[in-house]
């Protein structure tokens, strides 16, 4: 049976669905089957990147395969996940068949939809990750989510997310103390740094392109942002 992860946080801007892809990207790469199903309705932004980039394949292919990494085990597929209760019922079934090692998706940035929430209800999600920044309004509202999200999923953790090479460690540990303390809540050990610096360092945008037939290898193997040890941490580390 499929491991789930959901990438879940209230307000926009956190990283949800760029972490969400590179997730996925990465467990390509370590040759896992994935399924990346899209529930971030009704804008549905990564189902559309993909077809979009399909698109665009077809009508310049060589330039697109200039860009896959010569370590890519597939092309992951991504669905989107809609409002009927067909096409639940369809994913659970895909997930107890086995047909993937994990499937993650990008949750909706709310409790309130209705097919999404019947999913946890349903007992579908095995890990809740909420990409959280360095913002009191994000924290409290992730706190809040995850209190609920505590109800029927086991494994609800926060992940920093787009960490600062300046901003001190104690803040963080300071806030992540209270987090797990006062309100029982798991977060993640490893941090998602920032990747401004290598904007000065690469001096182009390229690499960070949200991709998901040509992802960025470079962001992913980058030593400094540690993806490998975020990554490991979120399929071993169980809470």
């Amino acid at each position: 049976m499929a491991e789930t992860f959901i990438f879940f946080t209230v307000k926009g801007g956190t990283g949800k669905t760029s972490i969400a892809t590179l997730f996925s990207s990465w467990l390509d790469q370590q040759k896992k089957k994935v399924l990346c199903v899209d529930a971030d309705a009704p804008a549905y932004n990564l189902y559309n990147l993909r077809q979009r980039e399909l698109s665009e394949y077809q009508t310049n292919p060589e330039a697109i395969d200039r860009l896959v990494p010569e370590d890519s085990h597939s092309i992951y597929p991504i669905i989107k996940l809609g409002s009927g209760i067909e096409e639940r019922q369809n994913l659970i079934h895909i997930k107890q068949k086995g047909l993937f090692d994990y499937i993650v998706v990008d949750f909706p940035g709310s409790l309130t939809d209705s097919n999404a929430i019947a999913l946890i209800k349903e007992k579908f999600v095995d890990h809740a990750i909420l990409p959280t920044i360095l913002d009191t309004s994000v924290i409290v509202s992730n706190i809040k989510a995850a209190s609920q999200l505590k109800n029927f999923i086991q494994d609800v953790r926060f992940l920093w997310n787009n960490v600062l090479y300046h901003e001190k460690e104690e803040i963080y540990n300071e806030h992540t103390q209270t987090i797990q303390q006062t309100y029982g809540i798991g977060v993640c050990h490893h941090k998602v740094k920032s990747t401004s610096y290598m904007r000065r360092e690469y001096g182009s945008d390229q690499i960070f392109i949200k991709s998901t037939l040509c992802y960025p290898a470079k962001t992913l193997k980058d030593k400094k942002l540690d993806y490998e040890s975020v990554f490991n941490e979120l399929i071993n580390s169980k809470i």
